[in-house]
């Protein structure tokens, strides 16, 4: 699935769309088995949504415990992501959407 960030078209990542529900937390698990040291992309709201007044964050958990929180982003924002996952088990990416959002943590990257 493509998505665009701020005009750019990008093909690599994780979308989440909020169209049916919202306020609540949309998350994937990865398990990591502590091989990685660290975890960097983008993340921003899908420019479908640009013309809504609206705002997400990101969330970034290791272990169950949160180790990344992005700032409230609006449309048309991209923000550089890289958090030390170094030991980390069990990653969970999470975004904080409201009702009719969608959002996008892209060309994510775990070293």
């Amino acid at each position: 699935m493509q998505t665009a960030l701020s005009g750019k078209i990008y093909s690599t990542g994780i979308y989440f769309s909020a169209d049916w529900s919202g306020g609540k937390l949309y998350e994937v698990d990865y398990n990591l088995e502590g091989k990685y040291d660290v975890l960097a992309g983008e993340f921003g709201i899908d420019d479908k949504y640009k013309d809504r007044d609206t705002s997400c964050a990101l969330i970034i958990f290791g272990d169950d415990k949160e180790l990344y929180r992005s700032v409230q982003t609006k449309a048309g924002d991209v923000v550089k992501v890289k958090v030390e996952v170094k030991s980390v088990k069990k990653l969970k990416i999470a975004f904080e959407l409201e009702k009719g959002k969608g959002a996008a943590f892209v060309n994510p990257v775990l070293k």
